[in-house]
């Protein structure tokens, strides 16, 4: 059998540390999609489990069906808030 190789344990970097190398992928003139990954990357080696939000992009028709599904979900609440007003009123 193959020879058993431990890996080193990934260091976690110092926010001063992380923020330090963010801000040099920023000074060069990378495309969004390059700093997207290293920011990303970044974090993994910084960032703690639920510390930062998660961010992703969406087409503009995406945006659209998001949006219209929430006007959907606020209408059905108010809908639903006055029927159970009207309940107890009468």
């Amino acid at each position: 059998m193959g020879e058993i190789v431990r890996l080193p344990r990934r260091k976690r970097l110092r926010k001063e540390q992380a923020d330090a190398f963010l801000q040099l992928a920023l000074d060069f003139d990378l495309g969004e999609d390059t700093r997207a990954e290293i920011d990303n990357a970044i974090y993994r080696l910084a960032g703690e489990p639920g510390e930062r939000w998660l961010f992703v992009k969406i087409s503009p028709e995406q945006f659209r069906y998001v949006t219209k599904a929430i006007q959907e979900m606020k209408k059905v609440a108010v809908r639903e808030n006055l029927t159970r007003t009207i309940s107890i009123c009468h």
